[in-house]
């Protein structure tokens, strides 16, 4: 049985534990409109933040789950599907998951799918602690772009470490490869060290010109031929 198969008809529990709050406290501090949780469970989460009138969408595999967010929680919008789903919503403004994604393998294009979906951030609450086996894989999520929040650790009943690693737009560094994005940045990088050598020339000038009330022909045609050189 693969992991997907096992999951679909798996019931989550409705306990939301010690990550669990320390995610709903971080959602509410960005200020969301509107949060996507993928793999929501029976919607224990989303409830939460749907109390404090943030718009809720909810993803999960299981059916039995997707029927007790609505049923139970009265959730209004909860989608039973897998990541497929996701290419249908952008614009949210945080996606989170909680032990999710320690039980796919594959999960680059769900990363990409979520950078693409989040207006400002990504919190993923997972565990690295399972050898890779059955229904657990291990991920590194620094390679992603992702950030591990500090001093924030949670044991599970499952006996295995929790962490919670972050994503926002707009932070994320990437190394340049591409010879023609190297050069370009190598050609700006020089017009600016140009442009404060040209600056500090000027107020150089600048200084002569207030001291003795004249600016040769010779300083004209220097700062003259500077500003072309900066140009170009």
């Amino acid at each position: 049985m693969t992991p997907k198969e096992f999951y679909k008809t798996y019931l989550a529990d409705d306990k939301v534990g010690l990550i669990g709050e320390y995610l709903l406290t971080a959602i509410i501090l960005n200020n969301p409109v509107h949060v996507l949780e993928f793999g929501c469970g029976t919607g224990k989460h989303l409830i939460r933040l749907n109390d404090r009138s943030i718009c809720t969408l909810g993803i999960d595999i299981s059916a039995i789950n997707v029927i007790t967010a609505i049923t139970k929680y009265k959730l209004p919008f909860v989608v039973c599907s897998d990541e497929s789903y996701l290419r249908n919503i952008c614009n949210v403004d945080v996606v989170f998951t909680c032990s999710v994604l320690d039980h796919i393998e594959n999960i680059d294009e769900i990363i990409a799918e979520f950078k693409r979906i989040a207006n400002k951030t990504v919190y993923l609450a997972e565990t690295n602690d399972h050898e890779t086996g059955q229904h657990y894989f291990k991920h590194d999520y620094e390679s992603m772009g992702f950030v591990k929040v500090p001093d924030f650790d949670w044991k599970g009943e499952d006996g295995a470490m929790y962490y919670v690693w972050k994503w926002e737009r707009g932070f994320e560094l990437k190394p340049i490869t591409d010879e023609k994005e190297i050069e370009k940045y190598s050609v700006d990088y020089t017009k600016l060290n140009l442009m404060n050598s040209l600056m500090e020339f000027h107020k150089e000038e600048m200084s002569k010109r207030i001291e003795n009330f004249v600016w040769s022909d010779e300083q004209h045609n220097a700062w003259m031929e500077r500003a072309r050189a900066c140009a170009e």
